[in-house]
């Protein structure tokens, strides 16, 4: 299968601006920025050489395309100056702390394709070294014998991390992570032969636990994007090695999420969560990074990377089988969650979720991989085999291919309401070729002109093509409800209750809402009382009397370099059940989960010193309680404001189907009720069209510190009522 390169792609429309918002906000990124964990925070998040490798690969392939041939990124500076940070064995950064190994697999992917693009040798020379180095020191094999000897005179021992010295071979011990570019080592061999690039891959593939081939996914637990940007690795070594072993277990992972992970708008979790590990129960449910109301929330959130290389392992799985179920559900999450992450000032979001939580724009990664893969997904709207070409995505954009018969140049011009496509022939066009067009699973049919229909619904056309010449589509939009009973973790159907969303045409709709009103519902009532005395702040909060549990995420980091930490404090009847640590230059949160128990009040308290307290108070995030019957009452808005409460409303599709209407704008109208059996009529938007405007346009790019959005609040899965209500 041959697709589009880089040079012969140029998205039209709303796909060019998302795709110049996107590079422009990477281009105005300071420099000091992309570098700041080699100098400040070498054991930071990003891992050091993890944030400017994606910058400089997303930057390496933006070059290559007509839209941005003119580009001035600086991205030889950057390269310039990240070689200076390169050790004389090959490691980047300045400390060998385990962790950031994979960042400097990351720096040897991008200065490769720098290599490529723009042919500048010291970037090759510098990749070269890289790969030497891991290839050199770290040891595939886990539980390797070999140790290195901790070195804590850097890192304080009493925060458990030290660094290593790569004098010995390090063993690899945190398994999958260390190997998140593990694509690196086949695209290295395709550029220098060196066949211990494919030995090295393949020793990874086999001796680590969660890429053998297994019978069971469930047990796995951590970071999903690490996880799933590993398997595209594994799909590239396949491509170089026909193992089909490799391949086989990448489609078996591709399944298991499919079927228990994906989610109705076709995104997937940030985060993997197992009930068990090795028979103990599992921590990761009380994670930091836990935004939901339920135990099992962190895997209510996405992050764009996430997402991303979901949707392009699906596309890659497609290229290599053929088969349409891969490429319906990349277009499906295309279409709907990866163009859901974006924001309106050029990044992409991490911890957004389909249940309305905000996210925020995440730089240090998300902002440089959303726009990577969505060119990537691009290449495959317009794909070639022998003598034909076939258009796959009905995207607005202008492609090529060459068949073996001749060129396809083609724009790709679909209406805005998706119920036909306008196919030209652009002035490459030449030869005697097939034209397929594939009929997409959200319409029942497409008509087209002199076409001859296929046994899977697609049309072909052979005929002389010249340029000017054009092909009219017409779809037949399937429209109704998509029933769910099991499945992904983010949607209110993870307890095992069946929900359901409104699809029409290619777009999820979600609904918004404020335009719920009350709608019949009545909120629990949860008093909220504030003051401040002695050095604190306190919230006392005034229950009902079926209150379950109260649920918070707090943070007490520092507020600014140098100043005290925060202590927190929960008191149930004025009992203390809860204190925080406090610290002075570290971010520290943390989740909290507290049984209420026929309380009647909980106090949350709050210690800084002076000035600090009010700024203390939005420390608190997703602070609710819970009652027995299930009700939500999230009370940010509350302790922020000193009263009012709002509460979760629920709101139900009838089994049969909502009557759906769809209105000039591209929204919908369905019907819905609330647990009462009331119905009512309420709008619904395209999941990617939902407001996500930023607080503040000139947020500094500080990476999770980053302002955060402010999207309408909306639902996408929605219970289904199984039966009237009496």
């Amino acid at each position: 299968m041959i697709l589009a390169r880089y040079q012969q792609i140029s998205p039209r429309k709303e796909l060019k601006d998302i795709l110049t918002r996107s590079v422009d906000h990477l281009v105005r990124m300071p420099q000091d920025r992309l570098f700041r964990d080699f100098h400040v925070d070498p054991d930071g998040w990003a891992y050091g050489g993890d944030f400017v490798g994606r910058w400089l690969d997303g930057m390496a392939h933006y070059h290559r395309m007509p839209q941005f041939r003119g580009l001035d990124s600086g991205i030889m500076e950057v390269v310039e100056r990240l070689i200076d940070f390169q050790s004389s064995n090959g490691f980047f950064g300045r400390n060998y702390i385990q962790a950031e190994y994979t960042g400097t697999l990351q720096i040897a992917n991008a200065l490769l394709q720098t290599y490529r693009t723009l042919g500048n040798q010291s970037a090759l020379k510098a990749a070269t070294r890289a790969v030497e180095f891991f290839m050199s020191h770290v040891s595939p094999v886990h539980g390797a014998e070999a140790r290195p000897k901790p070195d804590t005179t850097y890192i304080p021992p009493e925060l458990g991390r030290s660094r290593t010295r790569p004098d010995t071979l390090v063993p690899m011990n945190q398994g999958y992570r260390w190997f998140f570019s593990l694509d690196v080592f086949p695209r290295y061999y395709h550029m220098t032969e060196d066949q211990r690039a494919l030995d090295y891959a393949r020793a990874v593939f086999e001796q680590v636990e969660v890429l053998r081939p297994c019978d069971d996914f469930a047990g796995i637990t951590g970071n999903f994007h690490v996880l799933i940007h590993v398997y595209r690795g594994l799909l590239a070594l396949w491509e170089c090695t026909g193992d089909d072993d490799i391949l086989q277990k990448t489609i078996s992972f591709w399944q298991w999420i499919r079927d228990t992970k994906a989610h109705v708008s076709g995104g997937v979790q940030e985060w993997l969560i197992a009930g068990e590990r090795f028979g103990q129960p599992s921590t990761e449910d009380r994670d930091e990074l836990f935004f939901s109301g339920e135990k099992e929330g962190r895997d209510k959130i996405d992050e764009t990377c996430t997402v991303s290389d979901w949707m392009m392992l699906s596309f890659e799985l497609y290229r290599a089988t053929g088969e349409s179920g891969y490429l319906d559900m990349a277009e499906h999450t295309f279409f709907n969650h990866q163009l859901f992450d974006f924001a309106a000032n050029g990044g992409w979001c991490g911890h957004r979720s389909l249940w309305g939580d905000a996210g925020c724009v995440w730089d240090f990664c998300c902002s440089h991989h959303g726009p990577r893969c969505l060119v990537d997904a691009l290449r495959y709207a317009l794909t070639a085999e022998d003598n034909r070409a076939t258009v796959n995505l009905y995207v607005p954009l202008e492609t090529q291919v060459s068949t073996s018969d001749g060129t396809a140049h083609l724009i790709i011009e679909p209406a805005s309401d998706m119920s036909a496509a306008l196919i030209t022939c652009g002035p490459a066009t030449e030869g005697e070729f097939t034209l397929c067009l594939r009929c997409p699973p959200w319409s029942e049919q497409i008509a087209v002109e002199s076409g001859q229909r296929q046994d899977d619904g697609s049309m072909k056309i052979d005929r002389r093509w010249q340029p000017g010449m054009a092909v009219h589509v017409q779809f037949k939009s399937r429209r109704g409800l998509d029933i769910r009973s099991r499945g992904a973790g983010i949607t209110i159907g993870s307890l095992g209750n069946p929900v359901g969303a409104v699809r029409s045409g290619p777009w999820v709709y979600a609904l918004r809402d404020e335009s719920l009103g009350d709608f019949g519902l009545r909120p629990v009532s949860v008093g909220v009382e504030g003051g401040q005395a002695d050095g604190a702040a306190r919230t006392l909060l005034s229950l009902p009397a079926n209150a379950d549990r109260l649920i918070a995420v707090h943070s007490n980091a520092a507020l600014s370099p140098g100043s005290a930490g925060l202590a927190f404090q929960i008191f149930v009847d004025e009992e203390l059940v809860y204190e925080s640590g406090t610290y002075k230059t570290m971010s520290f949160s943390n989740f909290i989960e507290v049984p209420l128990n026929g309380a009647r009040t909980v106090a949350l308290e709050i210690r800084a010193p002076g000035s600090d307290v009010p700024l203390a108070l939005g420390r608190w995030r997703d602070v609710r309680i819970i009652t027995s019957d299930g009700n939500i009452t999230f009370l940010d808005r509350a302790i922020e404001e000193g009263g009012g409460s709002a509460a979760l409303r629920d709101v139900y599709f009838d089994r049969d189907g909502p009557a759906i209407q769809s209105l000039a704008d591209g929204s919908v109208q369905a019907v819905v009720y609330d647990r009462a059996g009331q119905d009512r009529t309420v709008q619904m938007e395209p999941l990617p069209a939902m407001s996500n405007e930023l607080e503040d346009p000139d947020y500094d790019q500080t990476g999770i510190g980053a302002a955060h959005l402010k999207p309408a609040p909306f639902r996408v899965w929605l219970p289904i009522r199984s039966q009237p209500v009496v």
